[in-house]
């Protein structure tokens, strides 16, 4: 459909709204208005997925992805301290403190409705920490079915033979609320590892829905 990392796209909808193969990529992919949205044989990249309507609908082959899109590298108010070994970034809790350091990033966020992006890894002598991944917000007025993936996961510290290794960015957000919630998707915001053979992880995102049936 549209390939182009760097710029902003924003879709005002009155009426059903179906994204069938191709990819949408851009910082921020925004779908307005009462429509119902479907997504299918798609990948939609960006650093904030936000999507407001009447129902969405993700298939099985369709992919809604911000992963290593947060924080950068020793940004956020959850990153890692840079040190030798870069701590893991922090957000829906503590990140991992990198090798004979206490540097990890600190819990940010709500627990209920979080907004933020994962916190980036710091970074070590010999390799930059990972970013953390990005956001993905749903408001719906009736029924949400996730049967596909949708994903803020954080990215890797850099690995290095020689150690003095970067912290892994922690995962993003995944928030979700509707009327009625279904599918046997996947819906992750992991933390990061950090540089090879350090114990420098990110902490995980916070993936959150609110639903009522009847």
């Amino acid at each position: 459909v549209f390939d182009a990392d760097g710029r902003n796209w924003t879709f005002n909808l009155s009426s059903s709204y179906t994204q069938t193969g191709g990819s949408l990529t851009g910082v921020r992919n925004a779908f307005n208005g009462a429509a119902d949205l479907s997504f299918s044989a798609t990948t939609v990249t960006g650093q904030d997925i936000s999507l407001e309507g009447n129902t969405l609908s993700v298939s099985a082959d369709a992919t809604l992805t911000t992963d290593a899109r947060g924080h950068a590298a020793n940004a956020g108010v959850a990153a890692g301290g840079a040190s030798t070994n870069g701590g893991g970034g922090g957000h829906g809790g503590r990140g991992g403190n990198g090798r004979n350091a206490s540097n990890a990033g600190g819990f940010n966020d709500s627990t209920l409705l979080p907004n933020d992006f994962g916190g980036g890894g710091g970074s070590g002598l010999r390799s930059s920490g990972g970013r953390g991944g990005g956001r993905i917000l749903a408001a719906l007025a009736g029924l949400c079915e996730i049967d596909g993936v949708l994903s803020s996961n954080g990215a890797q510290g850099g690995d290095n033979s020689n150690g003095a290794l970067g912290g892994g960015g922690a995962g993003g957000t995944i928030r979700i609320k509707c009327d009625t919630f279904a599918g046997v998707g996947l819906l992750r915001a992991n933390g990061a590892r950090g540089g090879q053979d350090a114990t420098i992880g990110g902490n995980q995102g916070p993936v959150t829905s609110a639903y009522q049936e009847e």
